[in-house]
């Protein structure tokens, strides 16, 4: 089973109404162009094939291809699917098969979601997770659970109690005992959810947990009750028809904090697309009923036309810089940090590729750091189109950040910690901004570069390297997969352990992470893009053990399991001696699989 979500675009123009209806010959000519050939965002044809037939067509019709799909009729998009997908059709499991006897405990305590505290420091102390490295021990399987029809496993496990709450690619929400993998409910929000679950257990007095949170990719954001599944309440708080959410929303007093991010740098491959009009955003939500209390768009300005391109399509601008990282709550400055992606078309922003700061209250925006200016692109820059028409003149290199800020403390000082795609770290004055240390830790790339998250424990940053590929920078830093050790207040490189190239010829496959470590007492657990998981000692950066997932394993719910790639926003989860974590992660340059583990690694 090797399957990779349908994540890139479709080629459009010309009279599509025109062709017959012959399956084969409509993905030549549309689709041919990014999945025939290495374009980035587009997985290969012989990884879409084994895709379940209602992902592929949800994504032509509702999901990532929405857009370039409606350029297709129904009839087209169902052409499209017999030669791509057959009649592939979703595994016939019925999750009652594996319910839970007893009912769902409503204690809230020990709660763990995505990044540990609202510093994203991703930091578990031996007293939560039951383990330390003296008692470290090589991981041995517990259970294994196989999401139906799933690709990738992009949402994080959060843990309250003896309770397990995890999204699914096919939008499915599951309530499951942490220590039997058995399930006690389900909710289905209809399309894909990316982040990982928020848990809110302060809202009443109760002491119980009170509340889910997530969003989905659609841009919809849930509020969901833990005891039963039932829907409290869902809103979509940013009107743009290409809004998506990525990161997990962060939750403080009362307010669920939620980053947008979009995928309209995807229609900008069309060259009929007006490129481009979104504009990334932090939106602050009432947690009891999900209603807007504020909405603070990166870009201050509304894109506006300002030019025509040989197509005669709109010059639309400034547009982009999604915010696609969770924010970082810092309460004794009242205000949240995040981090920005690039500009989708020209003339650029001063905030795009930015760290940002914002105050708690209202959504107005302290400060601005920008590391990289005039970064300029969209999915139309890649190689191999033959009418790259959207492409902003000159090309930028897409250099997100895809992480989120750390805060790290001493006790006496504090300082803000970003990781960006290019490779380079930053520690930056929480005050303001103002930089005080930089140091590159890889040559970077459009696909990271630091990926999705570091982690941080005392005054010691853990920097995942992703850099795919083998070939240098224009400047000759060569690529550096693996994990690095920071020290916080200064950048010193403290220890730096590469990865080895273990692919063997597998396709879809690199050495480097692509995913947020976690940081405990005397070690650090990572996941790698070639299916490879590993602790680390805190200390030296020796490996510790490791653990290879890209293979088929025996699930609970017995369907067909297999692991792949760690990737995405969602990183290992370690309490009473016990790690959570899920491999598959279906993207170009990674490897798909559909598996959560959970781990017994303490003596």
């Amino acid at each position: 089973m090797k399957r990779v979500l349908l994540a890139a675009v479709f080629l459009t123009g010309g009279n599509v109404a025109a062709q017959e209806m012959d399956g084969e010959a409509l993905y030549q000519t549309w689709c041919a162009v990014c999945h025939s050939q290495a374009v980035d965002h587009s997985p290969h044809i012989t990884s879409l094939n084994s895709l379940p037939r209602s992902t592929f067509l949800t994504a032509l019709n509702e999901g990532v291809m929405q857009l370039q799909g409606q350029m297709l009729s129904p009839a087209q998009r169902e052409a499209v699917a017999d030669f791509v997908v057959g009649d592939n059709t979703r595994p016939d499991w019925d999750w009652t098969s594996l319910a839970c006897e007893a009912p769902i405990e409503s204690q809230g305590a020990g709660l763990m979601q995505w990044g540990f505290a609202n510093d994203n420091s991703r930091y578990i102390p031996a007293g939560v997770a039951g383990v330390d490295r003296a008692s470290l021990q090589a991981p041995e399987i517990d259970w294994i659970f196989a999401y139906p029809g799933a690709t990738r496993a992009r949402s994080q496990p959060a843990l309250s109690g003896d309770s397990l709450f995890v999204g699914s690619e096919d939008g499915t929400l599951y309530a499951m005992n942490r220590h039997s993998g058995c399930i006690h409910w389900t909710f289905n929000a209809g399309a894909e959810i990316r982040t990982g679950i928020t848990l809110v257990d302060d809202l009443n007095s109760s002491g119980d947990l009170d509340l889910l949170v997530f969003g989905d990719f659609l841009g919809r954001v849930y509020g969901v009750n833990p005891q039963n599944g039932e829907l409290v309440w869902r809103v979509r708080p940013e009107i743009h028809a290409t809004a998506t959410i990525t990161a997990q929303p962060q939750y403080a007093d009362g307010r669920v904090y939620v980053s947008l991010s979009s995928r309209e740098f995807l229609a900008g491959s069309d060259p009929s697309y007006h490129c481009c009009t979104f504009r990334g955003s932090v939106v602050a939500l009432d947690a009891s009923s999900g209603e807007t209390l504020w909405q603070s768009y990166v870009i201050p300005d509304t894109p506006q036309p300002v030019g025509l391109r040989s197509s005669g399509t709109r010059i639309i601008a400034p547009s982009g810089a999604p915010v696609w990282n969770t924010a970082t709550i810092d309460r004794e400055r009242n205000q949240l940090y995040v981090g920005t992606g690039e500009n989708y078309s020209r003339p650029t922003s001063d905030t795009s590729d930015a760290i940002i700061a914002m105050d708690l209250d209202t959504g107005e925006i302290n400060w601005v750091r920008q590391t990289l200016a005039d970064d300029a692109w969209n999915v139309a820059c890649n190689r191999g189109f033959s009418n790259p028409v959207n492409c902003p003149d000159p090309r930028g290199p897409d250099y997100d950040y895809g992480s989120p800020p750390v805060l790290v403390s001493d006790g006496e000082r504090d300082i803000l910690v970003a990781g960006q795609k290019s490779g380079w770290a930053y520690g930056m004055n929480p005050d303001n901004g103002e930089l005080v240390w930089s140091r590159r830790v890889g040559r970077g790339g459009g696909q990271g570069g630091i990926h999705f998250g570091m982690a941080a424990a005392q005054d010691v940053v853990f920097v995942p390297m992703f850099d795919y590929g083998d070939s240098a920078a224009p400047d000759g830093t060569p690529t550096m997969p693996g994990l690095n050790a920071l020290d916080a207040f200064t950048g010193e490189l403290l220890w730096s352990t590469l990865a080895q190239d273990e692919c063997d010829g597998r396709s879809f496959c690199a050495p480097g992470i692509s995913h947020p470590p976690t940081a405990l007492d005397g070690f650090v657990i990572a996941g790698h893009s070639d299916g490879m998981l590993r602790a680390y000692d805190a200390q030296t950066g020796e490996v510790v053990w490791q653990m290879q997932t890209d293979r088929e394993f025996q699930a609970i719910n017995g369907l067909p399991a297999e692991g792949g790639s760690f990737g995405g926003g969602a990183g290992p989860v370690v309490l009473d001696g016990t790690l959570y974590i899920n491999s598959g992660y279906s993207s170009l340059r990674h490897m798909p699989g559909n598996l959560l583990m959970a781990l017994d690694i303490s003596r």
